[in-house]
């Protein structure tokens, strides 16, 4: 099919590595610069582009495949 990514290539792993560098930087550098840092261009500008990798993250899992239970990769994007 079109516009189909493979769950198990290469920009799918590369994609969910830079999400999870994005969930640490959420889980440990937001809470302290929210409450020690006064707000910075480059804290908003981070903001932007996590919120945007975000939603893109949630649009791409409508257009990558899966395995089914025979372990087949299922490329259909409709269900």
């Amino acid at each position: 099919w079109r516009w189909m990514i493979s769950g198990q290539g290469t920009f799918r792993l590369c994609w969910d590595i830079l999400l999870f560098c994005l969930l640490v930087y959420v889980a440990v550098v937001m809470p302290y610069t929210l409450a020690y840092l006064p707000e910075s261009d480059f804290q908003n500008g981070m903001n932007v582009f996590m919120t945007s990798c975000f939603c893109f993250d949630i649009l791409l899992n409508f257009r990558t495949t899966f395995l089914d239970e025979a372990g087949d990769e299922v490329r259909s994007p409709y269900l």
